[in-house]
């Protein structure tokens, strides 16, 4: 247990607080506590934080020595009681610690999903290992699939590597992908990341909103489509194998079969000047599809 000086400043035992929890020091943190218990050094809220580590520090101790899927379970359930305003520096903290603990208990292949919402990609992202979080999420396109989600996250690191061209055109791709799936939280451009929120006036339906957002990020010209082979290459697989059902039930399933083959579309368009029979028999299943955004499209391009 960690003996701290009798006159240490309030600021000097909470930031050893602090760096405990960062390094997972569940031996040391007791004694720091103990010392925060003094009502001149208590920080706000202690007794929430208190009632926290009563209830928690041995499940911590018991979990970090597990596999990294059950470490990301347990996790998610600790999240659970991390949520009020009052615990969120003791979120941080241990967000950090335990996301590098459990990326470097990672074996070679294991790249996929750890429960049914977290991904590595994310908790490499969280601890600032940008390069191999981009790294896994490639590994993961080319051997599983494709995933809104992670090109969101590929997007914001490739943004924090000051690789904001290739942020951005990866960014558009996972909009116009599938934007019901991108992770709004980590969308690196603030400007497009606001977009839903300013056209509530114009949609009531929230999934409506979030499926016409890259449409409504290209007509206000935030994103231009990539000239990208790759990815306008996935774009088409994607549709052809039924990313999106032939059967247009609802606005949303309109909006995101529009998206879709607008950037079939305007790649086609920016290859050749002249309308092709291809453009043509694009163009007319935008209009069948969506009339509207259709004619808006036209605007834009006229």
């Amino acid at each position: 247990m960690e003996q701290l000086r009798l006159f240490d400043p309030p600021q000097m035992i909470l930031g050893r607080y602090h760096k405990a929890i960062e390094k997972g020091d569940w031996d040391a943190l007791p004694g720091i506590m103990l010392s925060l218990e003094k009502p001149e050094n208590r920080p706000p809220a202690w007794q929430k934080k208190k009632l926290f580590w009563k209830e928690e520090l041995s499940g911590l101790r018991e979990n970090e020595n597990r596999s990294p899927k059950e470490m990301a379970s347990y996790w998610e359930k600790l999240l659970q009681g991390l949520q009020d305003e009052a615990l969120k520096p003791e979120a941080r903290c241990l967000e950090r610690y335990w996301f590098t603990l459990l990326t470097d208990k990672l074996e070679e292949e294991e790249f996929g999903y750890l429960t049914g919402s977290l991904h590595p990609v994310l908790c490499l992202l969280k601890i600032g290992r940008y390069q191999r979080a981009i790294e896994m999420s490639l590994r993961y396109f080319d051997e599983i699939g494709e995933s809104a989600q992670l090109r969101t996250y590929q997007s914001f690191c490739l943004n924090k590597m000051m690789r904001e061209r290739e942020a951005r055109t990866v960014l558009t791709f996972a909009l116009f992908y599938d934007p019901l799936s991108v992770d709004r939280q980590f969308v690196f451009s603030e400007e497009i990341k606001r977009l839903p929120a300013a056209m509530k006036g114009e949609h009531a339906d929230s999934s409506l909103i979030r499926a016409s957002w890259p449409f409504e990020a290209w007509l206000r010209r935030l994103v231009d489509i990539p000239s990208d082979k790759e990815l306008l290459e996935r774009i088409g697989a994607g549709y052809q194998e039924g990313l999106l059902t032939s059967d247009v039930h609802t606005g949303v399933d309109a909006q995101l079969h529009f998206n879709h083959l607008l950037y079939l579309a305007e790649m086609t368009r920016k290859k050749s000047p002249l309308v092709s029979d291809e453009m043509i028999s694009l163009r007319n299943r935008m209009k069948d599809l969506n009339s509207s955004a259709f004619e808006r499209y036209m605007e834009r391009i006229g």
